[in-house]
């Protein structure tokens, strides 16, 4: 039975999750608030459930890949997963701790081979996470130790300014938007003074980037060359490589705004290309994600005016890391030498050197240099509370030289969504696309989503991503990884 059947029928027999109340006003207040934690709200009551709450949910996803001969005998599970998410927070005067745990179960069959798990547990049949587990003390002076998330940032899709927490990117662009980001381990300090609040973490271990894995994993191309990506990896943990970031901000009038500098290694993902390989028969690209020092100050502020609102991000980096961009001139010169080459056996290094002998120039290696990103964004609801359409553009800039460099991968993106509800809020619907318009002819991805909210905790979702390659560097490697999904989650509240 897959994951989706035994969610179905489990959720069509249990009853809504109930709490012993005080009184009949206290149970309807439980039952009618969104999040209603399991705690008692009785004035003067000291037993644990009033220090204690409980949250969490259980669901399936099912991922199917849409084969371009357009066949359903040739669809493909991409993953069948099923989840369950407990999230504890215990609080008693001034300390608090909470852990946010994750359970995932995959059944054998998706297991058969690499590009049958997005998720990218192999051979596996589930796995344990655990995306905040922290303590803490304090009330307008906190201290909190563990790992924990820090959301910096006023964006929706994109940030620049959140340079703390780990993207999970392992599913690309179909991760909730509550799970694009998982915690890091630090210690971290505020400072609340009126609407204003001073921070201020310490991370002594880097935590990169979680790269596309399975089936989202990139599959860039290269002219007459095999392509590898290898698989991110943080800097050795030292003080050395440790770090840390300040913030001051908060709200005046209708504008919230931060102020941020942080030191420490970039978590993005950049990716270094160096060329392997013995013989001509095994000649190879290897792309490994790099990661560097640099030091960013940052500005992030967002507001509303009625059914507008706005929100913006910008990042200066004194010394980003920068590497150069792939050239397919010496790609070139690489390949008609090796294989004419009357010595087949000649490697790499040999044949660079020999070729530099002949006056060809080849990068040094990364570099470091001035470096500013941003992200502007708005939003109108043009139906009461939730018909929504929301525009976000992300770009990035090398302030010196800027043609030679690459990119971070996401970089130069347009997004636009538009989102509604109807029947008392219960269907729900979302549309929208992601636009690289940086060539005459872009790439760019369409999605879209459908959902029901049953009002009892228990929802369903179907959806699906298109993409068009068109040549883009990024959409390019996605062009045959369109795909559908659905969802159902049952609340545990």
């Amino acid at each position: 039975m897959t994951p989706t059947a035994i969610l179905l029928l489990w959720a069509a027999f249990i009853s809504p999750v109930t709490l012993k109340a005080e009184s009949e006003a206290d149970l309807d207040r439980l039952i009618s608030e969104n999040n209603t934690s399991l705690t008692s709200e009785k004035t003067g009551d000291t037993d644990l459930l009033k220090k204690f709450k409980i949250f969490g949910f259980v669901e399936t996803s099912n991922h199917f890949s849409i084969p371009a001969t357009g066949s359903i005998n040739d669809y493909k599970i991409i993953k069948a997963e099923a989840r369950g998410q407990l999230d504890l927070q215990y609080r008693t005067g001034s300390f608090f701790t909470r852990a946010t745990l994750d359970a995932y179960f995959y059944p054998e069959t998706t297991g058969s081979d690499d590009n049958s798990n997005s998720s990218g547990v192999y051979h596996q049949v589930g796995r344990l996470e655990a995306r905040e587990v922290y303590a803490g003390f304090g009330k307008n002076l906190q201290f909190k130790i563990g790992k924990q998330l820090f959301t910096w940032g006023s964006a929706d899709a994109f940030n620049v300014t959140n340079y703390l927490d780990q993207p999970d990117l392992r599913e690309l662009f179909l991760r909730d938007r509550d799970d694009k980001n998982r915690g890091v381990l630090a210690l971290s300090i505020k400072y609340l003074i009126g609407d204003y609040a001073l921070e201020a973490a310490f991370l002594p271990i880097h935590s990169p980037a979680q790269a596309p894995l399975g089936f989202w994993e990139l599959s860039p191309s290269a002219p007459a060359f095999n392509v590898e990506i290898n698989h991110p990896s943080s800097a050795a943990a030292s003080l050395k490589n440790s770090a840390a970031s300040v913030r001051f901000g908060g709200t005046a009038g209708f504008i919230d705004f931060h102020a941020s500098y942080f030191t420490g290694y970039n978590h993005d993902l950049m990716y270094e290309s160096a060329i392997s390989g013995t013989s001509f028969s095994e000649r190879l690209i290897e792309l490994t994600p790099y990661f560097d020092r640099r030091h960013t100050f940052g500005i992030d502020l967002a507001g509303s005016l009625n059914s507008f609102s706005f929100r913006g991000e910008v990042a200066f980096s004194l010394n980003m890391p920068a590497l150069y961009k792939q050239d397919e001139t010496t790609l070139a010169q690489i390949y008609q030498y090796w294989e004419l080459a009357p010595n087949q056996s000649k490697d790499i290094d040999t044949i660079m050197t020999e070729l530099a002998g002949g006056g060809a120039v080849f990068p040094s290696g990364p570099e470091k240099e001035k470096h500013i990103s941003y992200v502007v964004g708005a939003d109108y609801n043009f139906r009461g509370s939730n018909g929504l359409i929301l525009i976000e553009w992300i770009q990035g800039y090398y302030l010196d030289h800027g043609n030679r460099y690459d990119s971070p991968l996401f970089d130069s993106i347009l997004l636009v969504r538009i989102e509604d509800k109807f029947f008392n809020e219960q269907f729900s619907a979302e549309a929208g696309t992601m636009i690289r318009p940086i060539q005459k002819k872009p790439g760019a991805s369409a999605f879209c989503e459908a959902g029901w909210d049953f009002k009892n905790g228990f929802t369903l979702n179907l959806g699906g991503y298109i993409f068009f390659g068109n040549g883009d560097e990024l959409f390019e490697s996605l062009k045959d990884k369109d795909m559908l999904y659905f969802k159902a989650r049952y609340l545990i509240n």
